[in-house]
């Protein structure tokens, strides 16, 4: 891997956890069995958000995009492209 890959994705590992710290203070605040029930659900909703806004919307994520990175994926064929425009569409 380049260096600004993996400078990206450490970027990308640490704002999912700035998101989640606080998080999961104000889960422990209400019930403090909340933070170890659902810790690991808030984590993937956090992360399925910022994928959402970020490589979903724009093609890179918040750390690719300050390292300059973009990703690209090659044309797998009709079904794919039909696939990607069916999950893509803004009802």
């Amino acid at each position: 891997m380049r260096v600004g890959k993996l400078d990206a994705e450490l970027l990308d590992q640490e704002l999912g956890q700035v998101l989640q710290e606080p998080l999961t203070k104000a889960f422990n605040l209400v019930n403090p069995s909340f933070k170890t029930r659902f810790e690991p659900e808030l984590g993937l909703l956090i992360q399925l958000t910022l994928y959402k806004f970020s490589v979903w919307d724009t093609g890179a994520s918040y750390g690719a995009k300050l390292q300059g990175l973009k990703y690209t994926a090659p044309h797998s064929g009709y079904a794919a492209g039909l696939l990607h425009s069916l999950l893509a569409r803004e009802d």
